[in-house]
């Protein structure tokens, strides 16, 4: 199948390569389904920051959380649970003799230690939930991918911190979520309406259908008209989280992106609505905007 990803901004719009964003339900707590769990060690996480944006929200045992999304960037303050006074988080950076482990790491981005600064970025953010996070408390920073492809509704990694000198490892940091109405069926008389694609979907179109156009509409962001064909499926999908990293390049413009994913047989004809005057329309090549 040929895969059509595309993307788009404002007064500078961008076409991208796109990826495919992940709504999810997670609750982080104990007991079964979506869950986050620790498991033996002496380093243990008893909370977690989940930050989107310039906004953060606590997660902790009591605390569920159903709106975790590719792309969202999870933190896990490191405590010592032999620390006197019961236990304490850890203050400082990380001993260079731990490693972070990871397993099912294509659902990760990228895993590091940080330190919490509270007068900037997500440590602000996190400060402004949880004023007993103190200054200087040392994180297990967690980014979730956005995920260029996906091949069922589940998602779950799990990571410890390894210790190389004293092969001991922390509690293991167990996270599942999955994604509700994953998959559908589209039948012929389906394709007579627009489908309206709000998040990750797998469409299955109807074996005993015939090959016929179909029209989605990408949460209103875009358009896109497409040949379907009986018995295949079609994962689609649109995201509109800012790229930082583009906008840093182009400081001079105003961007409004929106990426779309869609596993088409065919080249689809795509609308990109437009409110405004003076908008450009590039795509993304090697990190580069091209017209």
């Amino acid at each position: 199948m040929k895969k059509i990803l595309s993307a788009v901004l404002a007064a500078a719009m961008v076409l991208s390569m796109g990826v495919m964003a992940f709504a999810a339900d997670v609750n982080f707590g104990s007991g079964t389904g979506n869950e986050f769990t620790t498991k033996d060690g002496q380093l243990t996480f008893e909370k977690a920051f989940v930050v989107r944006g310039n906004t953060a929200e606590i997660v902790s045992v009591n605390n569920g959380y159903d709106k975790l999304e590719s792309g969202d960037v999870i933190y896990f303050p490191v405590h010592d649970s032999a620390a006197s006074g019961g236990g304490a988080d850890i203050m400082g950076k990380a001993a260079k003799n731990w490693q972070i482990k990871i397993n099912n790491a294509e659902y990760v981005d990228d895993a590091d230690f940080v330190n919490l600064d509270t007068s900037k970025g997500d440590g602000q953010a996190i400060s402004n939930v949880d004023g007993d996070v103190a200054n200087n408390t040392l994180f297990v920073k967690v980014s979730l991918t956005d995920f260029s492809d996906f091949t069922d509704e589940n998602v779950n990694f799990y990571f410890y911190i390894y210790d190389t000198t004293t092969k001991v490892r922390s509690d293991r940091v167990t996270v599942k979520f999955k994604m509700n109405n994953y998959k559908d069926t589209l039948k012929e008389e389906d394709l007579d309406w627009v489908i309206t694609v709000v998040g990750p979907k797998a469409y299955k179109y109807d074996s005993k259908a015939k090959a016929k156009n179909a029209t989605f509409d990408f949460n209103g962001a875009a358009f896109a008209e497409v040949k379907l064909f009986p018995g295949e499926t079609y994962k689609v999908n649109v995201n509109t989280k800012y790229d930082k990293e583009i906008a840093k390049m182009y400081p001079e413009a105003d961007f409004e992106f929106v990426e779309l994913s869609g596993d088409f047989d065919k080249v689809a004809d795509v609308v990109l609505p437009s409110s405004k005057d003076n908008k450009f329309i590039y795509e993304v090549v090697d990190g580069d905007l091209v017209a």
